[in-house]
Order: structure tokens, then sequence, then C-alpha cells
């Protein structure tokens, strides 16, 4: 198990009272912890192993020989919010507390972590209790580059409806490459058109 407190996350004490309450990472018990993460100046205490066991990122870090970071007390991540990894601790714990607001950061730590169970909670949280938009999710699925979801998306389209649906009024250039060519050809099937075979050159 991990070891911030809601004082350590400030941008969580103005939740409403009702709210649940953020996990506490604060190493109050120290023998469930041998390390430290700081992120955005704020320190989480947490387990090498437990954190390793949930992403091959750490994994590396932490194990790996020829990695400074396995033996230093205090590991500093760059690239992501305190918010972002407080949720995604709390998330290898059991305790989830995905919300339409929060949902982008835990998305980002996850996918750069290469962490399989928040990475999936995540995706089921935006396909069973996300209040946004189809659009809004099949963009945020387009600009982290959630692939089942993206695919899970356009699968659900059966008609050219349900594509202006899916997209809206977006200009296709704002999506991927990758994203385009699954309308693309999605719009083809849709509307009978016979695609040409995908030629190998390898």
């Amino acid at each position: 198990m991990l070891a911030a407190s809601s004082s350590n996350v400030p941008q969580l004490a103005s939740k409403p009272s009702g709210a649940p309450k953020p996990m506490d990472f604060t190493g109050t018990d120290p023998s469930l912890t041998d390390g430290v993460v700081l992120v955005d100046g704020q320190k989480f205490h947490i387990s090498k192993t437990h954190l390793a066991r949930h992403s091959v990122f750490f994994e590396t870090m932490f194990f790996e020989k020829g990695f400074q970071e396995a033996n230093q007390k205090i590991v500093e991540l760059k690239e992501v919010s305190a918010e972002g990894f407080q949720l995604f601790l709390e998330l290898i714990n059991g305790y989830n507390r995905l919300s339409d607001e929060n949902i982008e950061a835990v998305i980002k730590c996850s996918s750069m972590w290469q962490s399989d169970i928040p990475l999936k909670k995540c995706t089921k949280f935006l396909q069973k209790k996300s209040k946004l938009s189809k659009t809004e999710k099949f963009l945020l699925a387009d600009k982290l580059d959630i692939i089942v979801l993206k695919t899970s998306f356009i699968k659900e389209v059966q008609t050219n409806a349900d594509m202006e649906n899916l997209v809206g009024s977006l200009d296709v250039s704002v999506f991927k490459p990758a994203t385009v060519e699954m309308i693309a050809r999605k719009s083809l099937e849709i509307n009978r058109v016979r695609q040409p075979p995908v030629i190998d050159l390898a």
C-alpha cells in the first residue's frame, strides 16, 4: 500500500463537504513506504514495489540497473500534475475519485507510465459514467491516443447521422492522422464506397 493529506492537496480542499476525501500519502506510517516522489513541489510517500507492480515505467526506474533514481530518496516527476499523480496513486490502491474534470490528467499519467489498470478504469469511466458529450469523449480519446476507446466509438457509427453526431461540426483536420483515416474508412463503409486494398510495402 502507499502512504497527501487534504492539506497537501490544496486544490481539493475547496470540494464540497460531501465529496470523497483524498487518500493520505504523507507517510504517516513509515513501514508502508520506502520512497518519496516529488510532483509540483508536493511530496508523496510511496512504496516502490507497489508502483513497479502497476507500471512498467516505475519498474524500470526503481529496479533496473543503471537508473540513478533507484537509489535516490526523493525522485522528482515532471510533465504531470500533483492532482494527476494523487488520483493515479488512489486508483492503484483501489480508490476511485475520477471525474470529467480530472480524467485527462489521470489518463496522461497512466499512458505515460504504461499502467494498464488505471488506464482501463479511466476508459470504463468515460464509457459508463462520464457526462461529456460523445464528441468531447472522442476528441479526448484522440488527443490522448486511447485506441480502444476510439475504435469503440467508430464501431458504433452505422449512418452518416451517427458520424455527424460523433464528429460534430469539427473539421477532421483537428484529429490525428490515424484517427482521420479511421473516420474516412468508416465513412466509405457507410456510403458503400469500395475501399482500395491496403498495400503492404514491407
